[in-house]
This record gives C-alpha cells, sequence and structure tokens, in this order.
C-alpha cells in the first residue's frame, strides 16, 4: 500500500514498471503478465493505459 502512495518519492510497483516497460515497447505484453506478482492487477493496468 505504501508503495501504491509513494509514487511522488519515485516508488512504483513490479506492476507499474512492466507497465512503463510495456508501454515504451521493451518487453511483450505476453512478458509483462507473465513476469508480473498479481496478475489481475497488471491487467487492470493494461486496461486503463
Amino acid at each position: 500500500m505504501m508503495i501504491n502512495q509513494g509514487g511522488q518519492q519515485g516508488m512504483v510497483t513490479m506492476e507499474q514498471d512492466l507497465l512503463r516497460l510495456f508501454m515504451d515497447k521493451r518487453i511483450s505484453k505476453e512478458n509483462a503478465i507473465a513476469y508480473s506478482n498479481n496478475k489481475t492487477r497488471i491487467l487492470q493496468l493494461m486496461k486503463g493505459a
């Protein structure tokens, strides 16, 4: 929870960073999902992107 609220201090979740890499076209959608610790959350983030 603290990481989710600490974005201004540079703290990001694994899913947020995987989404960033996916959006930058550095990894595939499949890899982002595969390496995610929280599959539901990464899919939610991808829908919102």
